[in-house]
């Protein structure tokens, strides 16, 4: 039997400041006929991106709006933590904990 020594980034926490309010977050959604319903993630007025669920394999596709850069996720509630994330509201530097493919592929 043959054993591979696989590199495994670490998982990069959360940097919580306690004194400071958590920030306020709103989701809409519109319904596109090609890719179904869109979720569009807001902080005030600013759009932190979109994510919708592909029927093709059911993975939630996470659209930043400060990046070209699309992700696939297991739930919606990861793709709004990685939009939070990519969007440097929660943690500072990069932070990809989840598959990610390049929008120009």
């Amino acid at each position: 039997m043959t054993h591979t020594n696989l590199d495994v980034a670490p998982v990069q926490q959360v940097k919580i400041v306690a004194n400071q309010e958590a920030p306020e977050f709103e989701i809409d959604t519109e319904h596109y006929p090609e890719l179904g319903t869109i979720y569009r993630l807001w902080q005030g007025w600013n759009l932190l991106g979109i994510f919708y669920c592909d029927s093709a394999d059911g993975k939630w596709v996470t659209q930043p709006s400060c990046s070209s850069r699309e992700s696939r996720c297991d739930n919606p509630d990861q793709a709004q933590l990685l939009i939070v994330t990519v969007s440097g509201l929660l943690v500072e530097g990069d932070f990809s904990p989840f598959e990610t493919t390049n929008g120009a592929e």
